[in-house]
């Protein structure tokens, strides 16, 4: 599934490149994907037995968006590939901050993070990221003292587990903790 999603998101990437448009296409695929995060369109997608729903969709979408964006999201939903739109918007935009020096930082915590926090941790990612980045936060009370890190490609889990196993190897090994 991957591989389908990096495929579309690199379609549409060279296309936006092409027409010197990455920006302007970035920017709607980040509309699209805040309309995504209501439930009702997401069930809209996700339902095996609503007839066009690309119809619907793309109507409701038509006037905020260009024509290729238009005739992409025709293709998605031609195909039947809708349940992936979310995960081929995102990569989409993760190619172009890419192209920009330009990184998404997804951070999930259990609790919201503190301005002075989020701040700290787009500094820190910036430097061993060499880019600008820009922190998506996300609250998710099952994390429970944990904080989870998706950025450009990278994967930083700071979870109680995680610190526990790293401690017990630790003293397996003798070190000090």
């Amino acid at each position: 599934m991957a591989e389908l999603t990096a495929s579309y998101a690199s379609a549409l990437f060279d296309l936006a490149v092409e027409k010197g448009k990455a920006q302007e296409y970035s920017d709607q695929a980040g509309y699209l994907m805040g309309a995504l995060a209501d439930e009702d369109c997401v069930r809209l997608l996700e339902h095996p037995n609503i007839p066009d729903k690309g119809g619907v969709f793309l109507g409701a979408f038509k006037e905020h968006i260009s024509e290729d964006m238009y005739a992409f999201l025709s293709l998605i939903f031609d195909k039947k590939r809708e349940t992936s739109l979310v995960a081929i918007l995102r990569e989409f935009v993760a190619m172009v901050k890419a192209g920009q020096k330009k990184a998404v930082a997804r951070v999930i915590s259990a609790a919201p993070l503190s301005i002075e926090e989020t701040e700290e941790l787009r500094e820190m990612l910036s430097e061993k990221l060499q880019k600008t980045v820009e922190i998506s936060a996300e609250v998710d009370p099952s994390a429970l003292g944990s904080v989870y890190i998706y950025a450009d490609g990278y994967f930083i889990d700071y979870t109680v587990k995680k610190r526990l196993h790293q401690m017990a190897a630790d003293i397996k090994r003798g070190c000090g903790v």
